[in-house]
C-alpha cells in the first residue's frame, strides 16, 4: 500500500544554492539524519545510481536510488529501489522572493517485507516530521556556510 507526503520548506536562498546543496552527495550524511553510509560523492547527474545505508524505523534500509530527472534550479526527481522501503521523491524549488526558495517535496513511499503497526496518517505524519527536519537541517548547514 503506497503513502504520499508532501513537505514544504522555505529556504532564505536563492534556487541556485539550494539546488546545488541538493545535488551535493557528499554532504548528504551532514543533513540527512538517517543516512549511515553512501556510495558516491560525486554530485547528482541524470542517470545516476548510487547506493545507500539508512535507518528507517531502526532498521537498517539498504537500496539503490536512481537520479531520474533534473531540472537546473527548479526540480530533482529520485527512485528509491529495493530495501525496505522503496520511494519516488519529487523536489520542486520555486522562487517566492528575493534570496528565498520554497522547497516542496512530494514523497510516495511503501514498505517491502516489512510492517509497521501504525495507521496510515501516523506512518505519512511521520515521514514528513523526517523529511521536514532533515531538509530544515539543510538549511541550516547553508546558513552556517553564508557565515564563513
Amino acid at each position: 500500500m503506497p503513502y504520499v507526503t508532501t513537505i514544504p520548506v522555505v529556504f532564505p536562498e536563492e534556487p541556485a544554492v539550494v539546488y546545488a546543496a541538493l545535488l551535493d552527495l557528499a554532504s548528504y550524511p551532514l543533513w540527512n539524519s538517517g543516512m549511515k553510509q553512501i556510495s558516491t560523492t560525486q554530485p547528482m547527474r541524470e542517470g545516476l545510481q548510487y547506493e545507500t545505508e539508512t535507518v528507517v524505523a531502526g532498521r537498517v534500509n539498504r537500496a539503490t536510488i536512481t537520479v531520474v530527472r533534473l531540472v537546473p534550479n527548479e526540480e530533482i526527481e529520485l527512485i528509491s529501489h529495493g530495501g525496505i522501503i522503496v520511494y519516488r521523491a519529487d523536489y520542486k524549488l520555486v522562487a517566492t522572493g528575493p534570496r528565498q526558495t520554497r522547497v516542496t517535496c512530494r514523497l510516495k513511499f511503501e514498505f517491502r517485507n516489512f510492517m509497521l503497526e501504525l495507521t496510515r496518517s501516523t506512518i505519512e505524519s511521520m515521514a514528513r516530521a523526517r523529511i521536514g527536519a532533515d531538509l530544515a537541517a539543510l538549511r541550516a548547514l547553508l546558513a552556517d556556510h553564508q557565515d564563513d
